[in-house]
């Protein structure tokens, strides 16, 4: 395209193909060589957001890649970008953030193990997380070893809740449980339920009943009461 020299297509797919390294680095680079800025701070911790877009292909129905991206919030710009196939699931080891940094995640990262990962690394001070969760994702047990009843509080919030009564969230340290067998282990986490205003829930449990109609799917009655109740886990 620009003059320089001819090359056939296989020819230049198989360039592009072995240049994964190489655009890797460029995008590092690229990144890391914007202007210094004064880093705005919250209480001593820098805020990180991350999240992933999906793109196809013309004509395809599913996701063929994916791009993983980390905010740094404090500077206003990337600080991670990572290009992977279609397979390659959100997840919290991808994310790139400093120590005692703070990482806001969707519900796609709400998976205990990779939280406990996340919040202390091989020889790095501790880091928090605020993840968006859901009633499903997560195996919660109470302090004193009992299973938590998650729908069980939920349905609690919604016959106590009051007309005309500001929505007040509530809170419980909980464990959330990883892996399988003899090995499971126990991540210490923060869950806060707020209660959505009775109009909002109706509209967010109409999408879930309409979601499940498209698909044709039955509705899980514990997750159309979910639907009213937005639920983060944070360490």
């Amino acid at each position: 395209m620009s003059g320089i020299a001819e090359r056939s297509a296989p020819s230049l797919s198989d360039r592009l193909h072995r240049s994964v390294a190489f655009f890797s680095a460029l995008t590092s680079h690229l990144l890391t060589a914007v202007r210094p800025v004064k880093t705005a701070i919250w209480r001593g911790r820098c805020l990180h957001l991350c999240d992933a877009s999906s793109l196809s292909q013309r004509g395809s129905k599913a996701t063929d890649w994916r791009i993983h991206a980390t905010d740094e919030l404090g500077s206003g710009r990337f600080s991670q970008l990572e290009l992977t196939d279609g397979k390659a699931a959100e997840a919290l080891k991808r994310v790139v953030c400093d120590d005692r940094g703070v990482m806001i995640a969707d519900r796609g990262q709400a998976k205990a193990g990779e939280m406990a990962t996340f919040r202390i690394r091989s020889g790095g001070k501790p880091r928090d997380f605020i993840v968006r969760t859901g009633w499903d994702m997560l195996r919660l047990e109470s302090l004193d070893g009992k299973p938590f009843d998650l729908t069980g509080a939920v349905r609690e919030m919604e016959r106590a809740r009051q007309p005309d009564t500001p929505n007040q969230p509530r809170e419980w340290t909980v464990q959330a449980l990883y892996g399988r067998g003899k090995k499971i282990k126990r991540l210490p986490i923060r869950l806060i339920i707020l209660p959505r205003p009775p109009q909002k829930a109706e509209i967010a449990r109409r999408k879930v009943r309409q979601s499940g109609s498209k698909r044709q799917r039955k509705v899980d009655p514990h997750g159309e009461l979910a639907a009213g109740f937005p639920m983060r886990a944070t360490s």
